[in-house]
């Protein structure tokens, strides 16, 4: 008789799939169950942030990603005369560089993601439960009594942790008793979904706005040849009717474009939205946390919740994993909301900013100068203050205080451009094995089943070796970088850093001699030394 799992994931949604790949990859049993019994369909959360891009490089889903969907296009901005303006792109588009090898967003609609996502964990032979629903649950010391209803019949399940990753709507968040903050937007109303459409160019994100306010935005979907997804509110729209009369729809959408040659073919999804902004009071309850839509609502502004939910996931799945495996305690999960409630709230007040500047006509000319801020791109998004962290390249009274003073931005706006504990970990290509003449960079080093230390030069290799030998087995991973072949002596896997790449973005000239990267790709020790191991991870590990 097979053992019961060790996690049960409610949602099969994109976080619910990166928290149930994270696990997989981790070897942690799990189930992951969602009461749809179909898998859900239309665009939503489309546009994937280059830090989303790295996390799914890490969970080896990334070159079918960009092979399915496609770039941002140029958005097209209309005058109240419907004649074209300004082209730009909607998000600043940035160079490759050798530290951020995927700089700009990627477009792929959110049931295309899914599909991906489903099908690398139905390679590990495991799939999303259709048609099974949470119905309630009761947690104690040692794990969480659940009962599972599927198809009229119910279920009894133990499991040592819950995740919540069901969205606004789901059972998780109530059953919890969390209270989720913030409000309601009544007079903000749009109809959104997936048409197929004629009648305009699909080398454009579209939007117009008349003197009214009356609102519509077109993007092309990169999977479907004729398909968009359409945003569409303002006064003189009847949403319900918008909803359901497709004629009355077409005719609405001519109208506002001057443009007589639009027609509506097939309708994918179409539904009433309204503004929400709200976000749970505790990420976490004892052994249930809560991730994505399940924690956090937002506007579409900024293209933040997709990426910021599956940010969640690979936050706390690492840890999860430790637990699991009784390799760290269970107090290692409060520096799940620590870390990620400061950059959730902080995102909340952006993309609330943004969507409001967006809604409005700034001159007559309807000139809305709509771009995202470089930030959105969550390539800055930090966790300096954690308490988990180390960065011994602060003066001594920082570390005597500790670290957990949150600063002024969570998405890295306006502060200290040097890495320090808790940024996420930049690439480094061009280094080549000194035993096998391999070329390689850290990004396929890097792994989300394991810590990564980086000693850089020969004389603490030994000692970094020594610490992480009384961690736990396959859970970290020592190597050492070397400018040059000419000490290559040392024990363990030797890379040449022939470029220098790595000691540059690393900071090596300013004192830096190990670098510890964490399973979710964030930096959690920049140490002067072998000691500093030590501490950093008696932070992580039991015993």
């Amino acid at each position: 008789m097979a053992s019961p799992p060790h996690v049960l994931i409610v949602g099969g949604g994109p976080v619910g799939l990166v928290a149930a790949l994270a696990l997989a990859l981790n070897g942690v049993s799990f189930r992951i169950v969602d009461k749809l019994q179909e898998h859900a369909v239309g665009q939503r959360g489309a546009g994937i942030a280059p830090r989303t891009l790295e996390i799914y490089h890490f969970l080896g889903v990334l070159k079918e990603i960009k092979s399915v969907g496609g770039p941002l296009v140029p958005f097209q901005e209309y005058d109240v005369e419907c004649r074209p303006t300004r082209e730009h792109f909607l998000a600043p588009q940035q160079p490759a560089t050798p530290e951020t090898p995927e700089p700009n967003h990627w477009m792929l609609g959110q049931d295309s993601n899914c599909t991906v996502l489903r099908k690398h964990l139905e390679e590990q032979g495991i799939e999303v439960e259709l048609g099974t629903e949470l119905v309630n649950f009761e947690q104690d010391e040692d794990g969480v009594s659940t009962t599972l209803n599927k198809d009229g019949k119910e279920e009894r399940l133990r499991v040592k942790f819950l995740i919540g990753a069901d969205g606004a709507r789901g059972v998780t968040r109530k059953q919890l008793g969390a209270s989720f903050l913030g409000a309601s937007a009544q007079d903000i109303r749009l109809v959104i979904g997936d048409i197929h459409l004629t009648g305009v160019d699909r080398q454009h994100w579209h939007r117009w706005m008349d003197v009214q306010k009356n609102n519509l935005m077109l993007r092309p979907a990169w999977e479907n040849p004729d398909m968009f997804f359409i945003v569409a509110g303002g006064p003189s729209l009847d949403l319900r009717k918008g909803v359901e009369d497709q004629e009355y729809l077409t005719e609405w959408i001519r109208d506002l474009t001057k443009n007589k040659s639009i027609t509506i073919g097939r309708i994918k999804t179409l539904a009433e939205w309204r503004l929400n902004v709200r976000m749970v009071d505790e990420f976490r309850v004892g052994r249930v946390v809560l991730v994505g839509d399940a924690a956090h609502v937002h506007t579409p502004a900024g293209g933040q919740g997709l990426n910021s939910g599956v940010m969640d996931a690979m936050n706390v799945c690492w840890k999860l994993a430790l637990i699991c495996k009784n390799y760290a305690p269970e107090s290692l999960l409060d520096s799940f909301p620590e870390e990620r409630m400061p950059v959730i709230e902080e995102m909340l007040q952006m993309t609330t900013g943004l969507f409001m500047n967006v809604m409005k006509r700034q001159d007559k000319s309807n000139v809305i100068s709509w771009q995202n801020p470089s930030s959105l791109r969550q390539l800055g998004v930090h966790y300096r203050w954690s308490s988990i962290v180390r960065d011994e390249l602060k003066d001594v009274q920082e570390l005597a205080e500790g670290t957990n003073i949150e600063p002024p931005s969570t998405y890295g706006t306006g502060i200290s451009t040097r890495v320090h504990a808790g940024d996420r970990a930049p690439d480094a290509p061009g280094l080549i094995d000194a035993q096998s003449g391999r070329i390689t960079r850290l990004f396929d080093i890097y792994s989300p089943t394991r810590h990564t230390v980086v000693v850089f030069g020969s004389d603490l290799a030994q000692a970094a070796q020594a610490v992480a030998a009384k961690n736990p087995q396959g859970m970290i991973r020592t190597i050492v970088v070397q400018e040059d072949a000419g000490e290559t002596d040392v024990e363990g896997t030797v890379f040449i850093d022939g470029q220098g790449y790595a000691h540059r973005v690393y900071g090596v000239a300013a004192g830096v001699k190990i670098l510890v990267v964490r399973p979710d790709g964030v930096v959690g020790g920049i140490l002067k030394g072998s000691d500093g191991l030590s501490v950093y991870f008696s932070r992580i590990f039991s015993g």
